[in-house]
């Protein structure tokens, strides 16, 4: 058992979510093509981190595709939206394909939550600079947020009775904690995702940014909580 698998793999989740979800949230029209260059860094540091911790030569291969959209198809959209959605494909590829069924459905969940809260939080930031862009996009991410939360909460049950690692904290290895921990920070992330939808309603994004804040101090550990048993071992 490797607990560097572990965060490793949450790296991976992350970027490939929020990869994923670039390709498919409204990110190309209305919001300048700086945005995408700043998404497409920040995806490809994650997926090559998260793949070279977790030695893993596909996870790797994920983070090049959003380094393309952040160089060069950053004003395509067509070629943009297909480079991150093959990113995060591989992505969730290099973390379940040696898993099975369910470790390709941890590790979608996990993107899904992780890939919202990255996304949002970057668009947040970004309306400090493009003040003109519109909110809509950032209402979307968080209801996107909100199902990931529900999503991820199942798979955090469903892998209650993996494997856990020693050496962490004794709290992810008595019964059943981790899990209710995982479940617990999922739930107030799904609570803030509310707040932020309504905040985005009310054109207020500042204090909605500041809201995706605490939903992304909270998602890691949520995630590495819920699937550390899973993938902190080769599969």
């Amino acid at each position: 058992m490797d607990s560097a698998l572990a965060f490793s793999a949450v790296l991976v989740q992350a970027g490939a979510g929020g990869s994923l979800l670039a390709a498919f949230l409204p990110f190309w029209r209305g919001i300048r093509r700086g945005f995408r260059t700043l998404l497409g860094f920040c995806c490809w540091i994650l997926l090559f981190g998260g793949g070279w911790g977790a030695r893993s030569g596909l996870g790797v291969a994920a983070s090049l595709p959003p380094l393309l959209v952040a160089s060069w198809f950053r004003g395509k959209e067509l070629w943009g939206r297909a480079a991150m959605a093959l990113s995060g494909g591989l992505g969730l590829l290099s973390l379940g394909l040696s898993r099975g069924a369910l470790g390709l459905a941890v590790a979608t969940a996990g993107a899904w939550v992780l890939g919202a809260v990255l996304d949002g939080l970057l668009l947040g930031h970004w309306y400090i600079f493009d003040r003109g862009a519109p909110v809509a996009p950032l209402q979307r991410t968080a209801e996107v947020l909100l199902g990931g939360v529900v999503v991820a909460s199942l798979a955090a049950f469903a892998v209650r009775g993996k494997e856990v690692v020693e050496g962490l904290s004794p709290l992810l290895y008595v019964g059943a904690v981790r899990t209710w921990i995982a479940l617990g920070l999922l739930a107030v992330v799904g609570l803030l995702a509310l707040f932020i939808r309504a905040l985005a309603r009310e054109g207020s994004t500042r204090s909605a940014t500041g809201f995706f804040y605490l939903a992304l101090l909270l998602a890691f550990p949520a995630e590495f909580a819920a699937a550390v048993g899973f993938f902190a071992h080769r599969g």
